[in-house]
């Protein structure tokens, strides 16, 4: 997704075909379950659902490009996940030691699971 980019609604005129868009959004949130690097861009394109444009279909039309260039990388995702954030910091510090402590427990986690698996 381009990062400078801004999708929002537009007027009337600038619609593009609503079932078309819904059918090839469908499709990649069905991708989204074996490529979690598309995850945050098809979760942003779900939002125009009722009333996509012409830029919001290009920019669908983008990430398919990308998922057809990629298709030769080598998957190394152990684990992942997308939330929205639970607590709200007040420094930089306290962020980090927010995650560092998600890391970790993740990390425990798979420890765990790799050792039931011998």
């Amino acid at each position: 997704m381009n990062i400078s980019e801004k999708l929002q609604q537009v007027n009337e005129e600038e619609l593009t075909d609503a079932r078309r868009f819904r059918s090839l959004v469908g499709g990649v949130i069905y991708l989204t379950h074996t490529r979690p690097d598309i995850a945050y861009p098809i979760g942003v394109f779900s939002w125009f659902m009722q009333q996509p444009s012409k830029v919001h279909y290009g920019a669908t039309k983008r990430v398919l490009w990308y998922i057809a260039g990629t298709l030769n990388f080598s998957s190394c995702v152990v684990t992942w996940s997308s939330k929205k954030q639970a607590t709200s910091s007040l420094s930089t510090l306290e962020a980090e030691y927010i995650a560092t402590t998600s890391i970790a427990c993740q990390a425990v986690w798979l420890r765990r699971v790799l050792a039931n698996l011998q």
